[in-house]
């Protein structure tokens, strides 16, 4: 009699996500995921098309889930400022851990099949940004590339400076931030 396995997917995704961090994309492979997840080779396939539609569903999955316990961590009575810096920090926190994956997935990006990461989390930086009145109105997502790619420079440039990147990121905030009134006078 067969052996059934609860929650395959997401045992499949979680394998994964463990998998390519320990090892990247590249030096990744489907029976070693399936090995972590307890399945066949087989299973996963029932799910997702190719290692990469896996890598990209596997990084979504495990990026939102950070995003979303960060956001849920995000005092609502703070201000937008306030709720921005933290969700940058956060933000850093999650990239910096995942630096690697992050890059592979950058120089992969154009032959993965499936949503952009980095729109996804543009769009959550911009739902904070649009709350913030000194950015003019269409601006938000310029803002938004603008602060994760500077993460992700910062992150390889400066690495184990966290302390130094996150306090010159409130220093790029402030100055995006400046009232127009100040930079037009």
């Amino acid at each position: 009699m067969p052996k059934i396995i609860r929650n395959v997917e997401e045992k499949i995704l979680e394998a994964a996500c463990e998998l390519f961090q320990e090892n990247g994309y590249r030096n990744c492979d489907m029976k070693s995921i399936a090995a972590r997840a307890g399945t066949a080779v087989g299973n996963i396939y029932r799910y997702y098309r190719s290692k990469d539609e896996l890598f990209v569903e596997s990084m979504k999955s495990s990026l939102m889930n950070e995003i979303d316990q960060l956001e849920r961590s995000v005092d609502s009575s703070q201000s937008a400022r306030e709720k921005l810096l933290k969700f940058l920090q956060g933000l850093y926190g999650i990239m910096e851990k995942k630096i690697d994956l992050f890059e592979e997935y950058v120089t992969e990006r154009e032959t993965l099949p499936g949503i952009n990461l980095e729109i996804l989390l543009e769009e959550r930086l911009m739902e904070i940004l649009s709350e913030l009145e000194p950015i003019p109105e269409g601006c938000e997502e310029r803002a938004a590339t603008c602060l994760l790619v500077s993460i992700l420079v910062m992150l390889r440039r400066f690495p184990g400076e966290g302390e130094k990147n996150l306090r010159f990121m409130e220093f790029m905030l402030n100055g995006l931030l400046m009232k127009r009134e100040v930079r037009d006078g």
